[in-house]
């Protein structure tokens, strides 16, 4: 945890971006750095139902999943039309919003655009492609969930990306899980916005909920990291050793002299 707080603190410039932001909407921008000392909310983009299970404080207050339940809109005329004329149904392809298409080598883009032209689609469940930082973690629980296939980029052949695809359209049991955590997503008494306000409105009745706060925010940051404690637990171990060897040196000069004294009585 050390290593990892500088790094996002040093390696990333996570902090001076925030700051960037904080003084364009803030005229008494305080840093950031600071600011992490007098936290009373933090909401997190995580549903227990997509991530894995961990233990969170009460000021932690999780907003994934069904963030916002808003009216389907209808398509354009030109997309629905488009859509409409396929009787096999259409493949829905995203690279996301951090990859875009004239950044992937141009191999892997041809063999994309190779298999997609063999196929008689115009739907695609979701065969998730990996790219970097938090999307190989996120391509992998969505497998692991049960709704998705994964393919590597690097390595993959038309021939297994068309069979991903395939797999995925053709066998229901992606398409009935997705609908089962659907179903569980949906089956909340409030979407992830709602929580949001409500928990926003409950810190500023309370005058910044400070019951809610950890008690480690006040500990020393030697504490905090149990650098204390590893200090005690080094210091033991490395005294046992010394005392360890000690007793050895002790024990093989004594087994020395008694065989000195018995050569010196033969002689």
């Amino acid at each position: 945890m050390v290593l990892m707080d500088l790094y996002i603190e040093f390696g990333t410039g996570l902090f001076q971006g925030q700051e960037e932001i904080g003084q364009r909407h803030f005229q008494d921008n305080t840093p950031v750095k600071n600011l992490l000392q007098n936290v009373s909310l933090l909401f997190v983009n995580r549903d227990p139902i997509f991530h894995k299970i961990r233990p969170l404080l009460p000021s932690v207050i999780p907003i994934g999943g069904s963030l916002v339940r808003i009216p389907v809109k209808p398509l354009e005329k030109s997309i629905r039309r488009y859509l409409d004329g396929s009787h096999q149904g259409f493949i829905y392809f995203s690279l996301g919003s951090n990859v875009k298409s004239k950044d992937i080598p141009s191999s892997t883009l041809n063999t994309i655009l190779e298999t997609f032209r063999e196929l008689p689609y115009r739907i695609l469940w979701k065969v998730g492609m990996p790219f970097f930082v938090d999307q190989p973690f996120n391509v992998q629980q969505m497998v692991s969930l049960g709704f998705a296939l994964s393919v590597d980029y690097k390595t993959m052949s038309k021939e297994t990306f068309k069979q991903a695809i395939l797999e995925v359209i053709n066998n229901d049991k992606y398409r009935n899980r997705i609908r089962e955590l659907a179903n569980l997503v949906e089956d909340q008494p409030m979407t992830g916005l709602e929580r949001a306000v409500w928990w926003t409105e409950y810190v500023i009745r309370h005058k910044g909920a400070a019951h809610l706060k950890s008690p480690a925010l006040d500990m020393p940051w030697y504490q905090y990291y149990f650098l204390d404690v590893i200090s005690v637990l080094l210091f033991t171990l490395i005294g046992a050793l010394y005392f360890m060897v000690k007793v050895i040196k002790a024990t093989l000069r004594a087994l020395w002299r008694n065989v000195v004294r018995s050569k010196g009585k033969k002689n």
